[in-house]
């Protein structure tokens, strides 16, 4: 083969390299940017989902044998709110002493609807 036709190939094979190499570098950079577009949407999502208001109101609740402040913690409280923190909150809210409770006590509860928007 002739040196110019050598160098031809050469040059051709550069080029191609080129090419590839900036398709890849192109297909990277898309999908990195679709990965933090992606993110943010959820991030987003997220947000929004934690931040649906709640309605509250309060009933009266007779306490039967066997209940708990755990258990009827248990039962009322929302599911972004720890049954630790629902139980202060039932103490508080009843201005109990202490987390003894009996039967035919009557109770104050907190129960939180979530609002359609």
């Amino acid at each position: 083969m002739s040196e110019k036709r050598l160098a031809l190939r050469r040059k051709r094979r550069v080029h191609v390299w080129k090419q590839r190499f900036l398709l890849s570098v192109i297909a990277f950079a898309m999908i990195v940017g679709c990965s933090f577009a992606f993110s943010g949407i959820m991030t987003s999502a997220h947000d929004k989902q934690n931040s649906i208001p709640t309605e509250t109101s309060y009933i009266s609740i007779q306490i039967e044998s066997g209940d708990s402040l755990w258990s009827i913690a248990e039962e009322y409280k929302p599911v972004s709110q720890s049954t630790n923190e629902y139980i202060s909150e039932l103490i508080r809210l009843n201005g109990l002493t202490s987390e003894d409770i009996h039967a035919d006590q009557y109770l104050t509860v907190a129960c939180y609807e979530t609002t359609l928007m």
